[in-house]
């Protein structure tokens, strides 16, 4: 926090982005510290994400991640807080190297998997950047016929929209490349 308090001033900085799920659900309370402290505006990856589905008109949503049952466990009740509900795949992917060691063809075929093995999802929510999609994003979002959200991503356009920026780029998928309008939650 202190750290944190200090680049902002010292760098001018105009927002932050807390990046990690796990970050936000073990300190519930870091981010209105943050903003309390810097005041400048900021997000975390939950918190844009969840901007991001919600922009989308999602509230059912496919969840991935690199991730244990216990961590997915707090993902998803920081999510049903957020009005999604959240499915994970049966089996979570846990929290070894596996992840970062998947190509985007494996990253594609696990979201087909959990998507087909899901009931009536509106998304597919990555989170967690061990979990990569962004090689495969534009792909799914063509043949799922879903938005893909990936926290990343998410970030930046959740913090550039709190900043009063809008700038779509056709990398990204739907959320970066239509750049929807923050809604209320």
């Amino acid at each position: 926090l202190a750290k944190t308090t200090q680049l902002v001033a010292e760098r001018g900085w105009a927002g932050v982005a807390v990046t990690g799920a796990p970050m936000q659900v073990q300190n519930k309370d870091l981010p209105e510290r943050l903003r309390a402290a810097t005041g400048v505006p900021v997000t975390t990856a939950l918190e844009s994400s969840t901007a991001a589905l919600r922009a989308l008109s999602a509230e059912r949503a496919l969840v991935m991640t690199p991730f244990d049952a216990s961590m997915n466990a707090l993902v998803g009740e920081y999510l049903k807080g957020a009005g999604i509900d959240a499915v994970f795949p049966e089996t979570a992917l846990g929290t070894g190297p596996g992840a970062l060691a998947l190509s985007a063809d494996e990253v594609y075929e696990l979201a087909k998997g959990a998507l087909m093995a899901a009931s009536d999802v509106e998304a597919i929510y990555f989170q967690g950047a061990r979990l990569n999609p962004l090689g495969c994003l534009e792909r799914m979002e063509a043949d799922f016929s879903v938005p893909i959200v990936a926290s990343n991503p998410a970030m930046l356009w959740n913090l550039l929209s709190l900043l009063g920026e809008h700038r779509p780029s056709g990398v990204g998928g739907r959320l970066l490349r239509d750049w929807p309008a923050l809604v209320d939650a």
